[in-house]
């Protein structure tokens, strides 16, 4: 009888169970960090059209308040970045997100486009300051008006819209 206790406490390696109970743990510790990992990128989305959606009602009000405030959301390098500029004054610039991030935005004509590095390339609105309406950013070639209706942020699998009433002025998270 004791040279079988001996012989079981001479075997090296693990127990089918023990690998078993292992396995499940990592897998467990593995499905918990990677939903920690997929919601910190959605924090950043929803920080980042946070910061847009509060950049936006400042806008407004100055645009209100004072002449010709003009809400730029730019690319710079690998980040993205949001001003209200003031004739005669430049505001503060605020970094709003990074790569992988990526800000795009939609016409009233549903054209999207990515805003890119480089002036031409960013996005420009302005309030109108007796109705408080969005001013339009360009106009076709037959002459009518394009607005910005929504201001999009995706990052990876998250993505938030402002949806943007150019005829109000008004703008909307969803």
């Amino acid at each position: 009888m004791q040279r079988q206790v001996m012989h079981m406490h001479d075997r090296k390696g693990f127990s089918l169970i023990e690998l078993i109970v292992v396995i499940a743990i990592l897998a467990i510790v593995s499905v918990v960090s990677l939903r920690a990992f997929y919601s910190l990128g959605s924090w950043k989305v929803k920080k980042c059209v946070s910061a847009i959606d509060g950049g936006l009602d400042q806008a407004k009000v100055t645009a209100l308040s004072k002449s010709d405030a003009v809400f730029r959301i730019y690319k710079k390098g690998t980040e993205y970045w949001m001003a209200i500029d003031v004739k005669d004054t430049e505001e503060e610039n605020e970094r709003i997100a990074k790569e992988p991030a990526v800000i795009s935005y939609v016409t009233n004509e549903g054209t999207e486009a990515d805003i890119q590095e480089g002036d031409s390339e960013s996005l420009k609105l302005q309030y109108d300051r007796s109705s408080g309406a969005f001013k339009p950013i360009g106009s076709t070639a037959g002459g009518r008006d394009i607005y910005c209706s929504s201001i999009i942020v995706t990052s990876g699998n998250n993505t938030k819209t402002i949806v943007l009433y150019y005829a109000t002025g008004k703008h909307q998270i969803q």
